[in-house]
């Protein structure tokens, strides 16, 4: 059973599961549902929601009632009341409290479950709690770095983790794979337990544990093993980068709007008008980046070569080659961060249009470079920048490119206007009055 369960969450890995949630919190479906966003969404404790809720905000807490499905994406996601259905939690912070009469599905880098799910959990992040209040009726599926499973869960149990500790009820079969294994004391393990570490004294079982069922070490050691071991162990690296990559650029985009709201605003409408060109300006920024990191490797060769000239009585040349490096390092380092820094923001920029256009479909007066598109774009293009095959990766190059373009030309447009309204003021100024 436990191997079924193993093979299952690996078929479900955590950025297609945000893309299947992505995709149905903005594809309008053919049923009634509700759609909300803005700074807060709020359902109280008063307010019942007679069909699917899908929401999209810098926090999403709901304390009511949701005959249907919840889907929510935000910094802080909040479930307090009762969901009717399912429900689909992302964010930074995933809290669960109230009641899912469906199966509840996590991503985030805090997963805190104390509340009742009907169905299974699917939890993906860097810390998942399952609190002692929480009761899962079916299995629990949880890969993350640090893993606390203190509840009732009356299914199978798989983890995934660096540190995974056990100290709830599990009335099924539990297979682990960790470095470090905690059975507490107060843990019940009805069913058998399988645990997979490089050391058979990864697990420890603590004062009166108990485990009904066999209890079986797996070193992972053949060839087969070892490579799904790394399989994990890569997925569960690269899902965590990838989160963390969507928060740093989500502050770094917020950064962009409360600083320079013109020049982003204007950026993402380069982007949306001007597609071509602003590919064809972050080319050209990216081969002039290029051409200062070789300029700025080739100064330093020459600083290096200018000291060992000087020190072999060589003077003049030295001179000449530590002059020049001197001049040319503050320039070139200069040009290669600047455009390092500019194709960074270029991707920001790009999932600014991308979140800007799927908003407009629930909402005509979104703001352009909003919270909510900015994080929503940065979701859907670090899940389609995850596509393997080189796909992901060549849709991330051109969308930094893409984005790095229209910057540059906004930087220009921008720029030119100021421009002409000083020449305006000057031309005024110097004009007698009458």
């Amino acid at each position: 059973m436990s191997k079924r369960l193993s093979t299952a969450i690996k078929s479900l890995p955590l950025m297609a599961g945000v893309v299947l949630w992505m995709t149905l919190l903005f594809t309008p479906p053919g049923f009634s549902s509700t759609f909300k966003g803005g700074d807060i969404v709020h359902i109280t404790n008063l307010e019942e929601i007679d069909d699917d809720l899908y929401a999209a905000s810098e926090e999403v807490l709901v304390a009511g009632t949701i005959t249907g499905d919840l889907v929510a994406a935000g910094d802080l996601v909040r479930t307090t009341g009762e969901i009717g259905g399912s429900a689909n939690l992302f964010g930074r912070k995933a809290e669960h409290s109230g009641r899912v009469e469906g199966s509840l599905r996590c991503g985030a880098q805090y997963v805190q479950v104390d509340g009742y799910v009907a169905g299974s959990l699917l939890a993906a992040g860097a810390e998942v709690t399952v609190g002692n209040r929480a009761v899962i009726e079916r299995d629990a599926s949880c890969v993350g770095t640090d893993i606390e499973l203190a509840g009732v869960i009356k299914g199978n149990v798989f983890s995934a983790g660096t540190t995974v500790r056990i100290s709830g009820l599990v009335e099924g079969d539990v297979e682990v794979r960790a470095e470090r294994i905690a059975i507490l004391p107060s843990a019940v393990i009805k069913g058998s337990l399988i645990y997979k570490s490089e050391k058979e004294d990864a697990l420890e079982l603590m004062g009166d544990a108990t485990v009904i069922g066999e209890i079986t070490w797996d070193s992972g050691k053949d060839g087969a093993e070892v490579e799904d071991e790394d399989e994990e162990s890569d997925f569960l690296s690269g899902a965590i980068l990838l989160v963390s990559d969507l928060f740093a650029a989500f502050l770094f985009g917020i950064i962009m709007i409360r600083l320079f709201p013109r020049y982003a605003e204007e950026s993402v409408n380069q982007l949306r008008k001007r597609a071509s060109v602003s590919l064809a300006a972050g080319l050209l920024g990216l081969l002039i980046a290029v051409a200062c990191a070789v300029v700025l490797v080739l100064a330093l060769i020459g600083s290096l070569a200018g000291g060992i000239l000087l020190s072999s009585g060589q003077i003049l040349a030295s001179a000449i080659l530590l002059i020049l490096s001197t001049l040319t390092i503050p320039i070139a380092s200069f040009g290669a961060v600047t455009g390092s820094i500019l194709l960074y923001s270029g991707k920001i920029v790009f999932g600014m249009l991308a979140g800007y256009v799927i908003l407009r479909i629930v909402r005509k007066d979104i703001w352009t470079v909003s919270k909510t598109a900015l994080f929503i774009g940065l979701l859907i293009l670090g899940a389609v920048c995850a596509i393997p095959y080189y796909i992901g990766p060549l849709i991330a190059v051109l969308a930094a490119l893409t984005g790095c373009g229209a910057i540059v030309l906004a930087i220009r447009k921008l720029s030119q206007e100021q421009r002409d309204l000083l020449k305006k003021v000057v031309v005024r100024g110097r004009c007698p009055t009458m």
